[in-house]
């Protein structure tokens, strides 16, 4: 089993550093993190504002390290700064979190709903203990620094754990990978529990998880499945199907038009290779559907996606359309092999795009049809009552709707009423105001407005899927350029998680708190580096220094020591914020010409900012702040001259009028 761990670390140690040179490092990870909130309800924890109940578990530890901790915290450099510039540390731990679901947050809680074990813990930091939780789900560590459970602060997957060491007493360690998540960052911790919560048996319950996720890493149902889908998704494969899918469709018709089955028929010497050629299409889609259905994970997976239950019914049929090839009067079965080449729907995305919009037109037509349907009948009644005595074409509803319905479809009208009325031929009045009515408000009217309805949902679904497609395209070319704008992800995730000015700051109270690993109360750039990494963006957020120097504003907002403090990474935020939006707009000269009026929402999105950090409270501090300086310092003037008048006897009273620079005066 160690042979297996070891190869398993240095595999996926490898596959970690060539995805972080790709630039999609950790996609699996937070893949399977979001899949997992998505499937859970929010973790909703309400603390009051002196935050004293927080600590209550670590307060009755009999551990002196726990109730330090908790002053550690409190007094820390980080927290000081936080409460300074006036952030809400309670409602901190909601920031970014007003998607409500619909969006994948950045920064979660602790999954404690997902955990196989959970407790509270000490993490030592630069020599110091501070409060933390610690959770493990079936394949990741996490951590809460600080012992609020709202916001995950660290997480380590268990493939990427290189040893656990007993340090002493309670005091264990868990140190990680080079070049994984944590960049090889060795977690100190001491635990404060008793049995179950002790530090051997963490560590044993981690070494067990441990062990179990490499076996299930390692099983080759799964690398086969892995594989199989690669191969079946693959540009050639799909190429290759689609041109086996023409080549039956293209048998069919030959069989369709030479008839070798019909008895005398001159093509009879085909019967045989077409039905050898049908045989051998049908085990080719039967295969290939089986090869499909082992790529998924599951059988649910496969199930849940409606083209694959569109192939396995073209499949079936076709099995049904062989079997009962020589049973007497069954050749209606054979049409069935027709249909598959409604197959290329599911391999051609082009295709596949018109019909999704054609089905999503068609509902909302519906309802113009059963309007129309209904003026119908009603015309269909009027015609029983009027021509039911002249024509059996009127004698009954059915009758008199099929009449109807023949003429919507430009068929003559019944000769049983004619319009010019022999022998004088003159004209009958009913029937050409029935007639004239009819085809005013059915034929003119109503049909056409089926007809622009059904449209209008077509353009309008095809409208949307081009922006969609136009939006990804565009996704794509900002991920693509991102050493331009390295936070264009970050601001591109958060821009619609928040809705207020004071939701925003503390977003960014959390994310600083979440980046602080040392609570330090200031940035480096490896904490930033390290910490933008952990972000659940995808792809992830890999920060290089001369991204940083651009970030900081060529280091202008970073102090002597090349740090950030939280009032410039707020500063830094807003204006990374700000140039995404105005990269936006320069995005929108690309992508109108392609869904034209579907600028909207981000011009919405741009006008927001506007709107929200135009006059922002921290301006108004800031200004309030410089006048209060500068009132002081006039103070001090005034005090200094009055000061010096006194000094030299100056009978002249400090309110005298002043002398005159120009003048020589003094």
């Amino acid at each position: 089993m160690s042979e297996v761990l070891g190869s398993l670390e240095v595999e996926r140690s490898f596959q970690r550093s060539s995805s972080i040179k790709k630039g999609h490092a950790l996609d699996l990870t937070i893949t399977s993190l979001n899949r997992s909130l998505s499937r859970r309800p929010r973790v909703v924890v309400d603390y009051k504002e002196d935050d004293g109940h927080r600590y209550d578990e670590f307060k009755n530890s009999k551990d002196p390290d726990a109730v330090q901790s908790i002053k550690n915290h409190l007094e820390s450099r980080l927290y000081k700064s936080l409460t300074k510039s006036h952030v809400d540390i309670n409602a901190m731990h909601g920031g970014f979190d007003q998607s409500g679901g619909y969006i994948p947050p950045i920064m979660i809680p602790l999954p404690l709903d997902l955990s196989i074990k959970s407790s509270t813990i000490l993490m030592r930091i630069e020599g110091k203990y501070f409060p933390a939780w610690i959770c493990m789900t079936p394949d990741t560590i996490c951590f809460a620094r600080g012992g609020d459970v709202r916001t995950m602060t660290d997480y380590v997957p268990l493939y990427e754990v290189k040893q656990i060491m007993s340090l002493g007493g309670e005091a264990w360690s868990i140190e990680t990978v080079e070049g994984g998540i944590n960049s090889g960052r060795t977690f100190e911790l001491k635990s404060i529990g008793e049995f179950e919560d002790s530090s051997t048996q963490w560590m044993v319950d981690i070494e067990q998880q441990r062990m179990k996720d490499a076996e299930d890493a390692a099983n080759p149902v799964r690398k086969t499945r892995r594989r199989i889908k690669e191969l079946y998704t693959s540009a050639t494969s799909q190429a290759v199907i689609s041109a086996l899918i023409l080549g039956n469709f293209l048998a069919v018709v030959v069989d369709s038009q030479c008839r070798p089955d019909k008895p005398g028929s001159k093509f009879a010497y085909m019967s045989a290779p077409l039905y050898a050629l049908d045989v051998f299409f049908i085990i080719i889609f039967a295969a290939e559907l089986v090869f499909n259905a082992l790529g998924h994970s599951s059988a649910r997976a496969f199930l849940s996606n409606p083209w694959c239950v569109f192939d396995i019914l073209v499949v079936a049929a076709s099995f049904v359309a062989l079997c009962t090839v020589t049973i007497q009067g069954a050749n209606a079965f054979r049409s069935i092999r027709a249909i598959r080449v409604l197959r290329l729907m599911v391999k051609m995305k082009q295709l596949r795009h018109i019909v999704q919009a054609v089905f999503t037109s068609f509902v909302p037509s519906l309802q113009a049809m059963f309007v129309c349907v209904i003026a119908m009948a009603v015309f269909a009644v009027f015609g029983v009552q009027f021509f039911g005595t002249r024509t059996p074409d009127f004698a009954t509803f059915l009758r008199a709707f099929w009449s109807l319905f023949k003429v919507m479809a430009f068929q003559d009208w019944t000769d049983d009423l004619p319009l010019l009325q022999p022998p004088d031929y003159e004209v009958d009045q009913t029937v050409l105001v029935y007639i004239g009515l009819f085809v005013i408000l059915i034929m003119w009217i109503l049909l056409n407005v089926v007809v622009a309805v059904l449209l209008d949902r077509y353009v309008v679904a095809h409208q949307r899927e081009t922006h969609r497609r136009a939006i990804k395209l565009m996704h794509i070319a900002n991920v693509r350029n991102c050493t331009q704008f390295k936070l264009e992800i970050l601001m591109t995730a958060i821009s619609t998680l928040f809705d207020t000015e004071e939701e925003f700051k503390n977003g960014i109270a959390r994310l600083f708190f979440l980046l602080d690993n040392n609570e330090s109360g200031y940035l480096s750039f490896q904490e930033m580096q390290a910490g933008f990494r952990k972000l659940l963006c995808e792809p992830t957020i890999e920060l290089e220094f001369a991204d940083f120097q651009e970030v900081t504003n060529n280091g202008r907002l970073l102090d002597a020591r090349g740090t950030l403090s939280f009032e410039s990474f707020d500063r830094m935020m807003r204006r990374a914020l700000k140039l995404r939006h105005t990269k936006h707009i320069t995005d929108l000269l690309h992508v109108r010409r392609q869904c034209m009026g579907k600028e909207l929402p981000i011009v919405l999105h741009t006008i927001r900012h506007m709107l929200l950090f135009q006059n922002n409270e921290g301006t108004h501090r800031r200004a309030e702040k410089r006048l209060e300086n500068l009132s002081r310092r006039m103070k001090k003037l005034a005090s200094a001259v009055v000061g010096s008048g006194r000094g030299v006897g100056n009978p002249r009273r400090f309110d005298s009028p002043p002398c005159n620079p120009q003048a020589g005066g003094g």
